[in-house]
């Protein structure tokens, strides 16, 4: 589109030269999206096309030219179940995805509640990695929010238990500590970022929320993200740490974070 304005007389440009920040969910609304056009419409596609050529086919037979039917037809069935055992393959993931961006924007909006002159909240902030769900910049310090928003069983216990390691336990089943593992990668991406530009050596707190999940008490000051669910993310930022940042540096690092994203256009997959 902006080649057809350079090419008008009467060129024309943006009203504005920023874009809109990005905002929660954006990565996985993208990977969806992405993933069924790599894996599905492909496959679909094909198996129209030999659906139509087998019709064809067909009309030749009715018509008396030469026959090209069962080899075309056996095609199609092979495409067809193909592009069925594609489809079905995938759903499970495409489920997946859409409770994540549903996740997603409810921590987001739970955040965006405390959005003030003093404390700013940036969603879906690309890294070299994947992204950061939420990115928390106040007083009280900078905070990567990595939402987990985990299906609960349908009856039994729907815990979530922290090792001193940052290994989880859900539900009595051991899932390992990617969750926090994805958490650290980020804060430690996005202490970097701000290093590079100059702000010097930043700490910042990650954290893994799960959201309607009850979180075991565990001792955080040992482990490598806070864990925390949907209500006591907000008091983990407000409460656990005194003012570190004053307004100045809190405006400066919102600054060179929006002006980061914002100027992000390829989009990146969604880390697992």
């Amino acid at each position: 589109m902006d080649e057809l304005f350079q090419r008008d007389k009467h060129a024309t440009r943006r009203p504005l030269a920023m874009r809109p920040a990005r905002q929660a969910g954006d990565s996985l609304r993208q990977a969806r999206h992405s993933l069924l056009e790599d894996k599905f419409d492909g496959p679909a596609i094909l198996a129209i096309c030999l659906f139509f050529s087998a019709l064809i086919e067909w009309a030749h037979e009715l018509l008396h030219f030469p026959p090209q039917h069962g080899l075309l037809t056996l095609l199609t069935i092979a495409a067809t179940l193909w592009t069925g055992y594609r489809f079905i393959s995938l759903r499970p993931l495409m489920r997946n995805m859409a409770l994540g961006i549903e996740g997603e924007v409810l921590v987001g909006q739970n955040l965006d509640q405390r959005k003030s002159a003093e404390q700013f909240v940036i969603h879906d902030v690309p890294t070299t990695h994947g992204n950061i769900d939420h990115v928390v910049i106040g007083p009280t310090g900078v905070f990567a929010v990595e939402t987990k928003f985990w299906s609960k069983p349908a009856s039994g216990p729907c815990n979530i238990a922290v090792q001193p390691d940052g290994a989880l336990v859900k539900s009595g089943v051991a899932v390992g500590r990617g969750p926090v593992d994805q958490a650290v990668n980020g804060a430690r991406w996005l202490s970097g970022f701000y290093k590079d530009r100059g702000f010097g050596a930043l700490f910042v707190q990650p954290i893994v929320v799960f959201p309607g999940w009850y979180i075991d008490h565990f001792d955080d000051k040992h482990c490598p993200a806070w864990v925390v669910n949907l209500p006591g993310l907000l008091p983990s930022i407000d409460k656990r740490r005194p003012p570190t940042l004053g307004s100045a540096e809190v405006r400066g690092l919102t600054a060179a974070l929006v002006e980061y994203v914002r100027g992000v256009t390829e989009p990146i997959a969604k880390s697992a």
